[in-house]
C-alpha cells in the first residue's frame, strides 16, 4: 500500500471511519516491530493457551497498540478456531503479517511460541540432572496465575456482553453464551461442587464450534421454524453422541448425524453465495511465497538436528502430522501426542506424563509448542545421551510446530478472503466473541478446578487456597481499576504471593 493509501486511511479513522488492511501489505517497519514484540510479551504471560489468550491478544493488539481493529481480530479468531495448530501463534502470525509481511508473519509467530518452549526445554535439562521438585514450586507459582487468568477472562465475557447490549441483542448474546457453558462446563463444574458422576455433555471446544457453525450455515441466521426445529435436532443429537454421558453410544448414528451436518451446512453456504456475485481470483504468488517461507524455516529450523541426531527425519514427519491433527486446543493435542510417540515409544510414558505434560500446563505459550518442544528433547536426549542432542531436536520440534500451523492458517486466511462478505461468515463474525466468552467461562472454573486438585494433592486446606485465591484476583482488578497497565508485573506478583503463601501455609 503506498503512502497516499496510507495518509487517506489515516484521516479516515480521524473521521470515525474504519477501511482494513489487505492481508500480505506492510504498514511500517514500525508497525513489524511492535507487533513481533506484544507477540513476545503474550507469549511470557499467556498462561493457560488456547482460547483463554484471547483476551490477552486483543488487550494487547487492538486496546493498547492498535495494530489490528476488533472486526479483524474477529475474523482472525474465526480462522483460527477452524484451522489444526496452535492458535495463540495462528493469530500472532496474521498480525505480524498485517504489520509487516511474510517477515512479520514468520517473526511475530515465533515470538508468541518462543517463551513457553524455551522455558520448556530449560526446565527439562535441569530435570535430567537433578531433582524434580521444582515442578512442586512451578505449580504453585502456576496457581497464583490462574487468578490473574480468572480476571482476564471475565473482563473479556463482560466486554462481549457490553458489546451485545449496544447492539441491542442481549438477551440472545447471554443465552447464548449460557448454552455454550451448559455443555461445555460439565467436568468443571462438577469438580468444583465435588458432584462424583459423570456430565450428560462436556463436549470439546472443537464440537461447540462444530454446532454453531452448522447452525448458522443452515439456517443463514434467518428465523425460519422448519430450519430452526431441523437445526436444533440435529444439533441435540450431535451433542448426544459426543457428551461425556455417551447418551447415544452408536458409531452409526454419530457418523450419520455428522454427515447430515455436512450436507445440510453445505447447501446453506450455497444458497448463501447465490446472494452475491464473487469473483475468485487466487494470489498464488503470495501463497507461494508464504508457504515456501513456511518451509524454508522448518528445514532451518531441523538442520542442526538431522546432522547430529539420527531418526530426526521420521520425527519431523511426525510433527508435521500431529500439528495438522490439533483441532480442539492444547487437551486435544495432548491424546494426539500421546498416541504418536508414546504407543511407538519414542518417549517413555514416564516422561509424558509425570514430567511433559505438568511442566506444560504450568507454562505460558501454547500447548502444542511446549509439548513438540519437550518431546523432541527427550527423543534427542534419549538417543545421543546429551543435553546438545536434546536441545538441537527441540529446535527441531519448536520449528515444526510454529511453521506448520502458521502455514496452513495463512492458506484458510487467504480462502476466506474471498468468501467473507457472504451473509453466514458475516454473522458467525457477529457471534465469535459471544461464543468464545462461553467457553472462557468454562476454562476459568477449569482453573478454580486445577486450584482445587493441587490443593488437595499437596494436602492443603482447599478453603484457605480458594480465600487467597479470591485475593489475588480481587487485587488484580483493584489495580487494573485504576489504571495500572503492566500485566507483566500482576502475572509475577500473583505467581510470587501464591508461591509464598502455599511454602508457608
Amino acid at each position: 500500500m503506498n503512502q497516499l493509501a496510507y495518509q487517506r486511511k489515516a484521516e479516515s479513522e480521524k473521521q470515525g471511519e474504519v477501511i482494513q488492511m489487505p492481508i500480505g501489505k506492510t504498514r511500517s517497519k514500525r508497525g513489524k516491530i511492535q507487533a513481533i514484540m506484544s507477540s513476545f510479551k503474550i507469549g511470557c504471560i499467556g498462561f493457560g493457551g488456547g482460547s483463554i489468550l484471547i483476551p490477552v491478544i486483543e488487550k494487547e493488539v487492538v486496546e493498547n497498540h492498535n495494530l489490528l481493529s476488533e472486526e479483524e481480530l474477529n475474523k482472525d479468531i474465526v480462522v483460527a478456531s477452524i484451522t489444526p495448530g496452535a492458535l495463540p501463534v495462528e493469530i500472532a502470525s496474521a498480525v505480524g503479517r498485517r504489520a509487516g509481511g511474510i517477515s512479520g508473519m514468520v517473526l511475530a509467530a515465533m515470538a508468541m511460541a518462543l517463551p513457553g518452549a524455551l522455558l520448556m526445554v530449560v526446565l527439562l535439562s535441569m530435570i535430567t540432572g537433578s531433582s524434580e521438585g521444582i515442578l512442586v514450586q512451578i505449580q504453585y507459582i502456576a496457581m497464583g496465575i490462574n487468578c490473574f487468568i480468572a480476571f482476564l477472562l471475565t473482563q473479556y465475557v463482560a466486554g462481549a456482553i457490553k458489546v451485545c447490549k449496544k447492539e441491542k441483542r442481549l438477551g440472545a448474546g447471554v443465552l447464548i453464551m449460557l448454552l455454550v457453558v451448559a455443555v461445555t462446563c460439565g467436568k468443571e463444574l462438577y469438580g468444583v461442587l465435588g458432584i462424583k458422576r459423570t456430565p450428560i455433555f462436556d463436549v470439546s471446544t472443537l464440537n461447540v464450534l462444530g454446532v454453531t457453525f452448522f447452525i448458522i450455515f443452515y439456517t443463514q441466521g434467518k428465523a425460519e421454524k422448519r430450519r430452526l426445529l431441523l437445526a436444533g435436532i440435529v444439533s441435540m443429537l450431535h451433542l448426544f453422541c459426543v457428551g461425556k454421558a455417551s447418551l447415544i453410544d452408536n458409531m452409526y448414528i454419530k457418523n450419520s448425524v455428522v454427515i447430515v451436518m455436512v450436507a445440510l451446512s453445505s447447501y446453506g453456504l450455497l444458497c448463501s453465495l447465490k446472494e452475491k456475485s464473487i469473483k475468485v481470483s487466487w494470489p498464488y504468488r503470495q501463497m507461494t511465497k508464504e508457504m515456501g517461507t513456511c518451509l524454508g524455516m522448518v528445514l532451518l529450523c531441523s538442520l542442526p538436528a538431522l546432522c547430529m541426531v539420527e531418526n530426526t527425519v521420521f520425527y519431523i514427519g511426525k510433527a508435521l502430522a500431529s500439528t495438522m491433527l490439533s483441532f480442539g486446543g492444547g487437551d486435544a493435542y495432548l491424546t494426539i501426542a500421546e498416541s504418536m510417540f508414546v504407543s511407538d515409544s519414542m518417549v517413555s510414558s514416564d516422561q509424558f506424563y509425570s514430567q511433559l505434560v505438568p511442566i506444560a500446563n504450568a507454562l505460558p505459550g501454547s500447548i502444542l509448542c511446549k509439548m513438540l518442544s519437550g518431546i523432541g528433547y527427550y527423543i534427542g536426549y534419549n538417543q545421543t545421551g546429551t543435553r546438545l542432542g536434546g536441545w538441537l531436536v527441540s529446535i527441531c520440534g519448536f520449528g515444526c510446530s510454529v511453521m506448520a500451523s502458521c502455514g496452513v492458517f495463512t492458506i484458510i486466511c487467504h480462502v476466506y478472503e474471498f468468501f467473507e462478505e457472504v451473509s453466514i461468515l458475516e454473522l458467525l463474525k457477529k457471534w465469535i466473541r459471544i461464543i468464545i466468552s462461553g467457553l472462557l467461562v468454562s476454562i476459568a472454573l477449569s482453573l478454580i478446578l486445577v486450584n482445587i486438585n493441587v490443593s488437595q494433592s499437596s494436602g492443603f486446606a482447599v478453603s484457605s487456597v480458594l480465600a487467597f485465591s479470591g485475593i489475588v484476583y480481587v487485587l488484580n482488578w483493584i489495580a487494573v481499576r485504576f489504571g495500572f497497565k503492566y500485566h507483566m508485573i500482576l502475572v509475577l506478583l500473583s505467581g510470587a504471593s501464591m508461591l509464598v503463601f502455599l511454602n508457608h501455609l
